[in-house]
């Protein structure tokens, strides 16, 4: 048996490159924004079977609100020559249905793994608390989610527990995901 543990540490900046204010018919403020990304990513994995293993990554992205509701992105993963992981493609949508609730949907394509298509919800159920539900799917198999958030516009706090699911849809595992971002 296979026991892995990976541990990441991730420093991102952003910039917001077009910012653009506008009346709506509602007489509401319309933001529309195209912003670009980049991540300086450490990896360190530990593995009963394949030891252990460290290096240096990097991701860059772009997103843009084309309408009010709709928000899209790309980002590539892992994309330096050298690190540890091949290089990834992921884009998507995030839809905001209306408040409370905003639907999410995503494709993430790898050279060395099955493309995976990923799909899941969030419905506000307190002022900066979150409730969020999804799953992944791909040849390899489905995975099962469920987290929480709390937000501030300073900083969010996300916790997620995920069961594996293997292509005979036998449970093959748990992970439990914990993120703390904040804004400067």
């Amino acid at each position: 048996i296979d026991t892995r543990r990976e541990n990441s540490t991730r420093v991102a900046l952003a910039y917001g490159m077009i910012h653009q204010e506008s009346r709506t018919h509602l007489g509401l403020t319309d933001l529309r924004r195209l912003a670009i990304g980049g991540s300086a990513v450490y990896d360190r994995e530990s593995s009963s079977l394949e030891g252990n293993s460290s290096g240096f990554e990097a991701d860059a992205s772009i997103a843009g609100r084309p309408i009010p509701l709709l928000s899209v992105q790309v980002t590539g993963h892992d994309l330096l020559p050298q690190g540890p992981r091949d290089p990834s493609v992921e884009a998507g949508a995030w839809w905001i249905v209306g408040s409370p609730v905003a639907l999410g949907a995503d494709v993430l394509w790898s050279q060395q793994a099955p493309l995976q298509t990923r799909v899941g919800a969030q419905v506000l159920v307190a002022g900066s608390m979150d409730l969020r539900v999804g799953s992944t799917f791909s040849s390899d198999g489905t995975r099962l989610g469920a987290g929480i958030g709390l937000a501030s516009p300073e900083a969010h706090l996300d916790y997620a527990v995920s069961a594996d699911l293997g292509s005979g849809q036998e449970l093959t595992g748990w992970t439990h995901s914990l993120g703390l971002s904040a804004a400067f």
